[in-house]
């Protein structure tokens, strides 16, 4: 563009020789300041472009990430809707389960022994409440 105004000025300039080379002159200062403009352009878009595709490598990342996250949720999701309890969790609740069993067992085995404890004091007193009396009848 800058070429194209110079040409038109020197044909104006037509008759005047020294005036058309110095336009020539400035025409090609403009045209290398463009260049060099140009140049810097270019050296922007192709940094520009590095970045939008080192931006686009992350973006990449992200997504897989993200869907690894989608597909290990809809894992856990059962077929009623609800979500599922992890196993770590699951194998927690079982194990809270077995010792909620565990200590019933052993509060009945308790009550046993002290209902036998009981048991055991009458007998030892009916033992002797016996033996007073087998003495008593000699």
């Amino acid at each position: 563009e800058e070429l194209e105004i110079t040409r038109k000025k020197v044909e104006e300039l037509n008759g005047d020789k020294e005036e058309a080379l110095k336009e020539i002159a400035n025409g090609r200062k403009n045209l290398e300041e463009c260049k060099v403009e140009f140049k810097k352009a270019e050296e922007g878009i192709l940094a520009l472009k590095n970045e939008f595709q080192k931006s686009q490598a992350e973006y990449d990342k992200d997504i897989e990430v993200y869907q690894e996250t989608i597909r290990e949720l809809q894992d856990q999701i059962g077929e009623d809707g609800r979500i599922l309890p992890c196993p770590k969790c699951a194998q927690l609740e079982e194990t809270r389960s077995h010792m909620k069993e565990v200590e019933e067992e052993v509060m009945s085995l308790k009550e046993l022994l002290q209902t036998e404890c009981v048991l055991r004091e009458q007998n030892t007193k009916n033992l002797h409440e016996t033996d007073k009396l087998k003495k008593e009848l000699e």
